[in-house]
């Protein structure tokens, strides 16, 4: 930790290459999310041992309308709650796994610019 009369450092910019990383893997968590929020829904609906027991899945998910689990039985009034689950999955892995794959792919040059690959 810096010194609180020390003057202030600049901070650190992304580099192209950077920042692409950073979209796709928005991209790629988000869409694994919104796969496992319907699944969360479930859980918390019927517990986890009777899901994994019956294979529960939802067959159907209309827009404003229940949805269709593969029991038979029809859940209303979920779809909101699994939008909000699967935006607190997908703000958790993004920030969560980004640093790590941040670290697996060296983006900077020795020079500290551009988007050249390192080995």
């Amino acid at each position: 930790m810096a010194h609180p009369l020390s003057p202030p450092q600049p901070p650190v910019k992304l580099s192209l290459g950077e920042n692409l990383l950073l979209l796709v893997w928005a991209m790629i968590t988000q869409g694994l999310a919104f796969v496992v929020a319907p699944r969360v829904v479930l859980v918390y609906r019927y517990g986890l041992t009777r899901v994994v027991h019956d294979h529960l899945h939802f067959l159907a998910m209309p827009k404003h309308q229940p949805w269709l689990v593969s029991n038979g039985d029809t859940i209303s009034n979920v779809q909101f709650i699994c939008f909000l689950i699967g935006i607190v999955c997908w703000f958790a892995l993004v920030f969560a796994t980004y640093p790590l794959v941040r670290l697996v792919v060296p983006w900077r040059s020795k020079s500290g610019t551009g988007l050249t690959l390192s080995r």
